[in-house]
């Protein structure tokens, strides 16, 4: 038996477990040990209109490298580090010390959110029809771009901008979250409304509204954050305003929780959001 669940909220996209799917049906019409890959995935690929390899890299999301988080024995669950990286409190950044010495998820995240640009724009440019998609159900890979995007610009953040402060680098003060769009600050908030979009209209498709609010109060938790975050830079970086002269969530130092779990975490919602479950 499978089974599909929805815990903590259903924020996955249940589509995304097709994949699965088709290769546990499959083992049902073959007698063979395992089964033929080729075949299941031109039989995704016939069936769901998408490409089999994109829906799997998809969930690169949550797997860095596998040496990186190896499967042990008595693991009966795996990480969901796209979860709690989302999540975490972007201004004290208090789990970032579980990846921040050892992995560069800007460039991970950042070729992952690539990789999906081009799978969901698919296109044939070989065949009459002009603009057709070799696999238009790929634009179901829209919630893992956006996501992904996000945490290219989310990730690292809170550590560079403290490192610029406490050097007093105005100038890189200023390109990571100074006002307006163009800072990475700036742009991380666009990409992020562009997720929560997506996201609530992917729901209202899909489900009754029943639910979505849990959802869309976390969007609303971390915008609100993002945009305190970026008046009181901004303010810090003007030299006519004398309302934030020093910024004490830059200048904490953290450390790891879990040391030696690296990103091999499960964390719900409460537990990233804030460093307090109070």
């Amino acid at each position: 038996m499978t089974t599909i669940w929805g815990d903590e909220g259903n924020e996955c996209d249940v589509w995304s477990c097709l994949p699965g799917l088709f290769y546990y049906a499959e083992h049902g019409y073959t007698k063979e040990p395992e089964v033929d890959v080729t075949l299941l995935k031109l039989k995704f690929d016939g069936v769901s209109g998408g490409s089999f390899d994109a829906f799997v890299n998809a969930s690169k999301l949550d797997d860095l490298h596998p040496e990186f988080q190896p499967v042990q024995s008595r693991a009966v669950v795996a990480g969901n580090m796209s979860k709690w990286l989302l999540w975490e409190e972007p201004f004290y950044g208090f789990l970032a010390p579980q990846y921040s010495a050892s992995y560069d998820l800007e460039r991970h995240y950042g070729t992952l959110a690539e990789y999906l640009s081009q799978a969901i724009s698919d296109i044939d440019k070989s065949t009459r029809s002009i603009g057709t998609s070799v696999h238009p159900f790929n634009t179901r890979l829209q919630l893992p771009y956006h996501l992904s995007l996000v945490l290219s610009l989310k990730c690292h953040l809170r550590d560079w901008l403290s490192q610029a402060y406490l050097s007093r680098d105005l100038e890189q003060l200023n390109r990571l979250g100074g006002p307006g769009n163009g800072s990475r600050l700036g742009q991380l908030r666009i990409a992020l409304d562009n997720l929560w979009r997506y996201h609530r209209s992917m729901w209202m498709a899909m489900y009754k509204p029943f639910g979505w609010e849990n959802l869309e109060l976390r969007y609303g938790g971390l915008r609100a954050r993002l945009d305190t975050m970026q008046e009181r830079l901004a303010a810090f970086l003007d030299e006519n305003d004398e309302t934030v002269t020093e910024l004490p969530e830059l200048e904490v130092e953290t450390h790891p929780i879990w040391p030696g779990a690296g990103l091999s975490l499960l964390l719900e919602w409460q537990r990233a959001a804030k460093p307090t479950c109070y």
